[in-house]
Formats: C-alpha cells, sequence, structure tokens
C-alpha cells in the first residue's frame, strides 16, 4: 500500500470519559487517502436515551469534519476518510467537538490512519466519496444522523460507475414512520448521494447527485480533490450540490451490492443502525403508545415486527405481507390501510407489527390495483422473514425461500425453514 509511516502521538483517552486531542502522522506518496479510525470505551448503557457527541478531526492544524460517536449504541471504533493527501507527512488529530457537547460516558482510546494509494483495491471508491454537509438544524441535535454510506460498482455508459448511497437514523420530514415501516421495513432513511461514471483511464465521464424531489441532477459543485462536496437541504435528507454547512461528514463507504438483496439488508451488517433508529424514534415521541405525534407517525419497538422481503415484478398491483399466529389472529404490513401497500418493482422489504406473540405463519398477498386495467398479477420471489433479537441483531430466517405467482386477491403461506 506504498511507503507510509504512521505513529500515534498523543496519549489515549483517560478514564471517566475524558476527551484529550489524539493526532497521528503519515508519510505519504502523492494522491492517497487515508482512513481514520478513532477507537472509544462506551460507558453509557445500551438502553440510554439517544444521545450524540463528537470528535472535530484536524489535518495538518485545519479542521476538516466532525466524526459523529453515539454514546449508549455499543460501538467502539468510528471511522472516517480523510485526503486526498500530497506527498510528504501529515499530521490527523482529533479534538472535542465546537458543535455537539461532550459526553463523559464515552472515552476516546485511539487513533489511528490506514493509507490507500493509486492502484490499492478500492482507492477509486475513497478518492471519490462524497463529504457531506449536514442540515443546519441537526447540527448539535440527535437527529437525522448519516450513520453508514456503502458504494455499489456496476458497468454504465461505456465505463465504471460507482453510486453512494447514505443510511440516516430517521427523516424529520417525508415519509411518515408508520408508512415507512410498511413499504420500506425500516424508520431509517436511505438516500442515494452521488455517482460518477469513470472511464477506462479514471477519467470522470458523467457525475450526478440526488437533488430535492428526488431528482437525479448533473453534478455542478465543488470538491476537495475528487471528493464532490455535497449538502443535506431537506427535512427528508435530499441534497444540493451548492451551499456550506457548520459541520461535515466524510463517511467510509462500505463496497455492498443491491442487485441480490434489498437496501436495508446494508443495516444487517450494523445492528447498531437498529438500536439507533428505535432511540431516535423513541426520543421524538414515535414509539407507541406516542408522545405529541399524528398517528402515522407512531410505531411498535422495532422489535416487535416480522420482517419479509422479496423481488417483485406486478402488474396493476400492489403486495403485502401478512404474520399468523397459533390461536388464528393475523396481522398485516398494510394493517388494512391502501396507502401502505407495496406497488413497486425490485427487492423490498416490509414489517408486519406482531403485537404480542411470535408468528407461526408468513403469507404474501396480491393486492388487485385499477379494476378498470388488466388482471392483476405478483410475481413474488420470497427470500427471508426473520426478526429482531432483543440486542437489536436480525435472527435466522423464519421461511424457506419460495418463487410465488399470484393472481389479484390470492395468497400464500411460505413454508418453514428447515
Amino acid at each position: 500500500m506504498g511507503t507510509i509511516a504512521a505513529a500515534l502521538l498523543a496519549a489515549a483517552g483517560t478514564a471517566g470519559g475524558a476527551t484529550p486531542p489524539l493526532a497521528v502522522e503519515l508519510v505519504t506518496p502523492d494522491r492517497t487517502e487515508a482512513v481514520v479510525r478513532l477507537e472509544a470505551v462506551d460507558r453509557a448503557p445500551l438502553d440510554a436515551p439517544h444521545a450524540v457527541t463528537a470528535a472535530m478531526l484536524f489535518l495538518d492544524g485545519k479542521p476538516d469534519q466532525e466524526i459523529l460517536l453515539l454514546p449508549g449504541s455499543g460501538r467502539d471504533a468510528y471511522e472516517a476518510v480523510v485526503g486526498p493527501l500530497g506527498p510528504g507527512r501529515h499530521r490527523i488529530e482529533v479534538r472535542a467537538s465546537e458543535h455537539w457537547p461532550a459526553d463523559a460516558r464515552l472515552a476516546w482510546t485511539g487513533l489511528s490512519a490506514r493509507a490507500v494509494v493509486p492502484g490499492d483495491p478500492g482507492h477509486d471508491a475513497l478518492r471519490f466519496a462524497p463529504r457531506l454537509g449536514l442540515r443546519g438544524d441537526t447540527v448539535g441535535e440527535a437527529t437525522d444522523l448519516p450513520l453508514l454510506m456503502y458504494v455499489e460498482e456496476d458497468a454504465a455508459e461505456g465505463g465504471r460507475r460507482l453510486r453512494y448511497t447514505v443510511v440516516f437514523s430517521n427523516e424529520d420530514g417525508g415519509t411518515p414512520a408508520r408508512a415507512l415501516m410498511a413499504r420500506w421495513g425500516r424508520a431509517t432513511d436511505i438516500e442515494l448521494l452521488y455517482e460518477v461514471v469513470l472511464g477506462p483511464g479514471g477519467e470522470v465521464l458523467a457525475e450526478r447527485y440526488q437533488g430535492p424531489d428526488h431528482e437525479i441532477r448533473p453534478f455542478r459543485g465543488r470538491r476537495k480533490g475528487a471528493h464532490p462536496l455535497l449538502v443535506d437541504a431537506t427535512l427528508n435528507n435530499l441534497f444540493r450540490d451548492q451551499g456550506r454547512s457548520p459541520a461535515v461528514v466524510a463517511l467510509v463507504p462500505e463496497a455492498f451490492g443491491t442487485s441480490e438483496a434489498t437496501r436495508e439488508s446494508f443495516m444487517d451488517r450494523h445492528p447498531w443502525s437498529y438500536r439507533t433508529m428505535a432511540k431516535e424514534l423513541a426520543l421524538e415521541g414515535k414509539l407507541f403508545p406516542g408522545r405529541g405525534q399524528p398517528r402515522d407517525q407512531v410505531v411498535d419497538d422495532p422489535r416487535r415486527y416480522l420482517y419479509a422481503e422479496a423481488r417483485l415484478r406486478l402488474v396493476n398491483a400492489a403486495v403485502a405481507a401478512r404474520a399468523g399466529f397459533a390461536d388464528g389472529r393475523e396481522r398485516s404490513s398494510h394493517q388494512g390501510d391502501p396507502r401502505l401497500v407495496i406497488a413497486r418493482d425490485g427487492w423490498v422489504r416490509t414489517a408486519v407489527p406482531l403485537g404480542s406473540g411470535v408468528p407461526t405463519a408468513v403469507a404474501w398477498e396480491c393486492l388487485p390495483r385499477d379494476p378498470a386495467g388488466e388482471p392483476a398479477r405478483c410475481e413474488i420471489e420470497a427470500s427471508r422473514a426473520f426478526l429482531l433479537g432483543e440486542d437489536y441483531r436480525p435472527g435466522p430466517s423464519r421461511v424457506a425461500p419460495a418463487s410465488l405467482r399470484l393472481a389479484g386477491g390470492e395468497s400464500e403461506v411460505l413454508k418453514p425453514a428447515p
């Protein structure tokens, strides 16, 4: 990975949550990207209310970005992208943030940096990873947090395409929580941020970002090296390529593919993201029985849902999932509300509110859309259905994979997993 030297220059965080500055030095060749890792000891209880603190990262003495830290999440390390770095010696330092309060329950214990140079695996994915300015009303707060980023690579437009997607802890506007759980199987907000198409020599052939109203727009904004600078600009976490924010984050993108899996399954790699999602719902009064929120914003504890996934091909139809119980009760993902059905093709996840008890059966149903249209048909490649454990970890699938071909009004129960 090139000629690199790194040295820890400051003592680890002390007991009791003190956060003295930590620093590392890197000696790097040109066009280096660095993955910085901040280790922490988190003494907050896992069931502690939602809270955020932050470390401000300095590069060669200048403020570069924030690293958001989540007391009570169970995490012991946080990463960020720093770069591009020119040839020579560079100092990377973290200090207490000016924007989020310190939290005595979380102590920094170590700082390290891993350099990635041109030619190393993943260099392009890091080189073009977007830097995201946070929405002004979220700076210093515990709401709509960018938690994770993944990058997909495929062939497109005569080159290689990199697509970057961000998982936010929730969205303060846009789709209500009840509809998020029914139609997407989560209360996080998962949004495409930016995509770039690279030619054979690594040159940029095209680049776009997702703007307000989910419009895909050409990127014409500023950059740091090849990193595009984007700003979270709406209450449902969509972006602009103009403007500035007092707080910037640079998440490390993980390689992930959605051709054979739901976007939501990326969260399964990071069960703490479900815990953070639930805590933000509780903080905002969106967990049953609710507190000052309209009914469509109130959902149950995420551990009291059945999560079902499938790949859909629909003709004049929508679908819902259903859970059955030993006593004959049934619960549906759309809860009898036609606004909560799923009416899109591709990989989907939904969540069925269970109330009390554990389901003994899982079914998918095909729901007609337009009575005057062609006959409703649903092709459903059901892949799995699972519960979250008390620790928010997704459990094993409760069903065997199946290919269903249903007409409008039909449903089919899946076989249990072997």
